[in-house]
């Protein structure tokens, strides 16, 4: 939002601690209208913006092989972060199977080689 310094645009988005601001309310209202109305299955994936597709039984479970991959790639890089935090010794002198992503391209290249594991595995 835009408006001058000390206008009240953070206390009319997020509002004081006793009372919702525009931002929570809005969020209230949209999440009780679909209440109830979720679709569990996990079988549509978005296309773009306003498309989606169908995904078959094995595409389901690509896809779900993908997520865990890419889910246990996030937490290896969690855990290898917290412990650089809190030791001083070197990761991978404890045998440590962690690995730190020097780069985005590092972390794709990672997630390939998962994908093709988890799809052929």
């Amino acid at each position: 939002t835009y408006g001058v310094t000390n206008a009240g645009k953070t206390y009319t988005f997020q509002g004081p601690d006793n009372d919702m601001g525009i931002l929570p309310r809005s969020l209230s209202v949209l999440f009780k209208s679909i209440e109830g109305r979720i679709y569990k299955n996990m079988n549509i994936k978005p296309q773009r913006c306003t498309d989606f597709s169908r995904l078959t039984e094995m595409q389901v479970k690509e896809e779900e092989a993908i997520k865990k991959s890419v889910l246990h790639l996030f937490k290896e890089s969690d855990q290898y972060s917290e412990s650089c935090r809190h030791s001083s010794l070197d990761a991978s002198e404890g045998g440590s199977s962690l690995k730190s992503f020097g780069s985005l391209g590092d972390f794709s290249e990672e997630l390939k080689h998962a994908e093709g594991v988890a799809v052929t595995g």
